[in-house]
Parts: structure tokens; sequence; C-alpha cells
């Protein structure tokens, strides 16, 4: 594991596992985000963020990749039924996308659009059995507003495919991290024998 400076009063450490490398920033706040991407094929596997509840307990929170299907609830677990809809975001290297699978009915029963007061995509299908609303964290975090022109919807299989261009602005925020990563496999390749140290210091 090393340490590498972060923007906006964070720090940033990485683990190597396998194919794989994690990446955990925390912020001055308090923020934590923990991130895996693939070491070769660059693509993010999973984002968790560590928030508050309204009642004062941090809670890690999934942004991207499929998060728990057993919840905690208390003195019991309660499991999801498969059946039931499935909502994942799964980014390409040019989109923010999500997909909810399991949906019942044809491309007609489904509406998306964008809450321009509230920054949020609203699903909503007309017989009424499945409402979603979300936003995009990675815009929040940026300051940049929602745009309709910017998202695609494909309907296919009983899968419902939102698609979201990224702007420029979320493109070089990921660049940095994606020529880390090439530096890093740059490093592996000249000393493949290299132990990382996991007591680094915050630089």
């Amino acid at each position: 594991m090393t340490s590498q400076k972060q923007p906006s009063n964070g720090t940033r450490t990485y683990m190597i596992n396998g194919d794989y490398i994690k990446f955990h920033t925390v912020f001055k706040d308090g923020t934590e985000i923990i991130e895996e991407y693939g070491l070769y094929s660059e693509e993010l596997e999973s984002r968790r963020v560590k928030k508050l509840s309204m009642t004062g307990k941090e809670i890690w929170e999934t942004e991207v990749g499929e998060g728990p299907r057993i919840k905690s609830n208390d003195d019991f677990l309660i499991k999801e039924n498969e059946n039931n809809p499935i909502f994942i975001r799964k980014d390409s290297s040019s989109d923010f996308q999500w997909r909810i699978r399991n949906l019942i009915g044809n491309s007609d029963n489904f509406m998306v659009e964008c809450d321009k007061d509230k920054q949020e995509i609203v699903i909503r299908s007309k017989n009424k059995k499945y409402f979603k609303r979300f936003c995009i964290p990675d815009l929040k975090r940026l300051n940049i507003l929602l745009d309709e022109n910017l998202m695609k919807v494909n309907f296919m299989n009983n899968t419902l495919v939102i698609s979201y261009k990224k702007p420029e602005e979320v493109l070089k925020k990921e660049n940095e991290v994606l020529n880390e990563i090439r530096k890093i496999r740059s490093e592996i390749k000249k000393n493949p024998d290299a132990k990382y140290d996991p007591g680094c210091k915050n630089q």
C-alpha cells in the first residue's frame, strides 16, 4: 500500500489484490470513499461511500457495483427476493450507466425523466408497479447540473438501461485516477516482487 495526494483536502491510499487495485480516500470532513478498479482493465468495479444515517450511525452506501443482497435489520437478516427489480450501476469509460433488471412489461410502460428541481433522475412505470428516483453523486461532488440531453434509455429482456454521458469535468477527474493506475502498473512491471507497506504515512 502507498499514499498519494488527493484533491479537496483528502488523502488516498491504495492496496493491490491480484488483478484489482483498491483506493481508499479519506477527506478532512470524515467522508471516506473506497473504490476498486481492474488493475489492467482500468474499469471501476465498485465504489462505496461512508455516510451518517439519520440517527448518526455510520453506514456504507454502494454507489457503483452490486451491494449486499442480504440486509441487516437490527436483530435479524432480510434476504431480498431474487424476482424483485434489481438496481445496479456499472459505468463504461464514457457513460454513467444503470441497469434495472427483472422489470415486467415493455418499453412503453416505463418513463425516465430528469427532475431539475431536485437534480435527480426519476423512473416510473405506467402500471405504477415501479418507481425510483436517484441522483448522480459524481455530478453533485463537482456541482454539475443534470442535462437531460446527455441521457439515453433502452429496454431489452426485462432490463431498463439508463446511460448518461460523462461531462468533461468528470472525465478529467477519472483520468487522474487512471494515470495513477498506469504509473503503479509500470512500477509493478519494473519490480514485480516489490512488497507494499500497509503502514504507510500520509503525504
